[in-house]
């Protein structure tokens, strides 16, 4: 029987769409294996839904949920990541702030989304 952890690439058909064949393959097989929180015990479950709001409400996940909903990081931040002597004209050179209205469409998102919806591991969830 096949192991839907680990399936095997045809030896044969190496070309991209076997890859992402086995890729698809490999996330459905592992999406289909995880569970929700709420199956959680309900001290345990409160717990990570409150770590998880926190976690989502500081100013750090605000901002880069911002950028996001923005299209584009900041200059600052690309600045902050970018690697050693790679330099260069960029657009997003000039992109010093976030447009209008994005850091509230993310504190939006943030108070409606619904943490419950996530899944995951069996081994993540149980583990001592």
């Amino acid at each position: 029987m096949a192991d839907p952890y680990h399936p095997t690439i045809p030896e044969a058909r190496l070309d991209r769409e076997a890859v992402i064949h086995f890729l698809r393959q490999k996330a459905n097989s592992s999406y289909a294996n995880r569970i929700s929180i709420t199956m959680l015990q309900l001290e345990h479950h409160d717990i990570l839904l409150r770590a998880i709001k926190n976690v989502l409400s500081t100013d750090l996940a605000i901002f880069t949920y911002a950028q996001i909903i923005d299209g584009l990081p900041t200059a600052e931040v690309v600045e902050d990541r970018r690697l050693p002597g790679i330099s260069g004209d960029h657009p997003i050179d000039d992109h010093e702030d976030l447009c209008h209205g994005c850091v509230d469409k993310a504190r939006e998102f943030r108070d409606n989304w619904d943490p419950t919806v996530l899944r995951f591991d069996v081994k993540v969830i149980y583990s001592n």
